[in-house]
């Protein structure tokens, strides 16, 4: 199985992880919607200083969960909440009981408000 180019997969992710920032910014400078949300994103990040107050922000939690990999459960606030409140290290958590290593993750640095 080839990449684009008939270059190997393994190659081909070599050659993009190596200058990932420099595709993200091509990225970014071709694309106006990409643009205003990263505009938004940095003038609204600094009032985000509870988990409540980034639970009332769609937007900025849309950034946030896509950073994570999360963005399905943009509307599962329930579970948000629980993610960005409890202590991830409790064995009874949430976090715990899903046993999702991305839950996890997102759990561990979200917990430092």
């Amino acid at each position: 199985m080839s990449g684009t180019g008939g270059l190997p997969p393994i190659p081909l992710y070599e050659q993009y992880s190596a200058n990932e920032s420099k595709y993200v910014q091509a990225d970014v400078k071709s694309n106006p919607t990409l643009q205003q949300t990263i505009a938004y994103f940095k003038k609204e990040a600094p009032k985000i200083t509870s988990p409540e107050a980034l639970l009332k922000n769609y937007r900025v939690l849309q950034v946030v969960l896509g950073a994570f990999n999360m963005s399905n459960l943009i509307n599962e606030q329930g579970i948000l909440k629980k993610l960005l409140t409890q202590n991830p290290n409790a064995q009874n958590s949430l976090v715990r009981q899903l046993a999702n290593v991305t839950y996890l993750n997102f759990a561990k640095v979200m917990s430092n408000w």
